[in-house]
């Protein structure tokens, strides 16, 4: 049974899927021939299964900013990968999208309310988001002030959303930080 006033959404790029292919080039999922060989990001499959289960999955979203062509190759990785099945979210929550600042209103017409990206410029556009998550190991942009606390870090707004942003470096830190921190109304 999912808690249902909540609902979820993850990006799919260095947040389900790894962005480096497996001979270490970093390149967007359309420019790859070898997409489909792209391992997922560590422990996604295991997190995200836990927290739809949680939030239920009528309420777990993938919300992806890609080309045509990576919205094909997305797709089939996915399935290539038996996400689906390993995760019960439902292949017909993912959402499509050309730019990254359209992602918020993506959000919005969801009404997600947390959000996990690895890009920080995504998370500081989803002013209706109030549970956003930065996965990533590297440091903070410098444009805004970044401080930890004493497990997970945060980004601290400056503007519109007076939510901190979380900061955390693998799947478990996120998955433990929507958990025990941000589901209460």
């Amino acid at each position: 049974m999912g808690i249902r006033p909540y609902k979820i959404g993850f990006d799919f790029g260095d947040t389900i899927a790894a962005a480096d292919n497996q001979i270490g080039q970093r390149l967007r999922m359309s420019d790859d021939p070898n997409f489909l060989n792209r391992p997922a990001v560590p422990n996604a499959f295991e997190s995200i299964k836990k927290l739809v289960e949680l939030f239920g999955p009528d309420n777990a979203f993938i919300v992806s900013r890609c080309s045509e062509a990576g919205e094909k190759k997305i797709m089939a990785w996915l399935y290539y990968h038996s996400f689906w099945e390993q995760t019960g979210m439902k292949r017909e929550n993912i959402r499509f999208c050309r730019e990254r600042n359209q992602k918020g209103a993506i959000c919005a017409e969801r009404g997600i309310t947390h959000f996990v990206d690895d890009r920080l410029e995504c998370l500081v556009g989803m002013d209706t988001v109030p549970h956003r998550c930065r996965l990533s190991n590297e440091p903070p942009d410098k444009e805004i002030p970044y401080f930890e606390a004493p497990t997970f870090g945060h980004y601290k707004p400056q503007s519109g959303n007076t939510m901190p942003i979380l900061a955390g470096k693998s799947w478990p830190e996120v998955h433990d930080y929507i958990v025990r921190f941000s589901m209460n109304p």
